[in-house]
């Protein structure tokens, strides 16, 4: 088993409807957050080695992208794109710690950048003079 996608494969029968939810899903995250989906995929590998060696239950993903799905097919894209993120840097700490991909390392900077509120300069709001 080589990738991420393979593994959850195995775990879940995937319906036509869910496979164009995830579809949808990526295309969206690729639009939003193109680092994130780069770091999927450089990491995938490595995660589900380090994941089988540990005896990993790839039901958790599986659910975890059903999670996604809804998410999407609620039009909750952005929601989506974040949980993706957050599960990446949870995966990532768990089964691949000492990953030091330059891509990792940016989506890193990223995700704390887009998790921190906004300065008042960056307000989108006219500001008084």
């Amino acid at each position: 088993m080589s990738t991420l996608c393979e593994a959850v494969k195995e775990a879940h029968v995937w319906t036509a409807a869910q496979k164009n939810s995830m579809r949808r899903l990526f295309e969206h995250a690729v639009r939003q957050w193109p680092n994130l989906v780069v770091c999927i995929r450089e990491t995938q590998g490595q995660l589900v080695l380090n994941a089988s060696e540990r005896g990993y239950n790839f039901r958790a993903i599986a659910d975890f992208d059903l999670e996604l799905v809804r998410l999407t097919d609620e039009g909750k894209l952005d929601e989506a794109v974040d949980q993706m993120a957050e599960k990446l840097k949870q995966s990532v700490d768990q089964f691949f710690p000492d990953c030091s991909y330059p891509n990792y390392l940016t989506f890193l900077t990223e995700r704390l950048e887009r998790r921190s509120p906004q300065r008042p300069s960056e307000s989108a709001c006219p500001q008084p003079q």
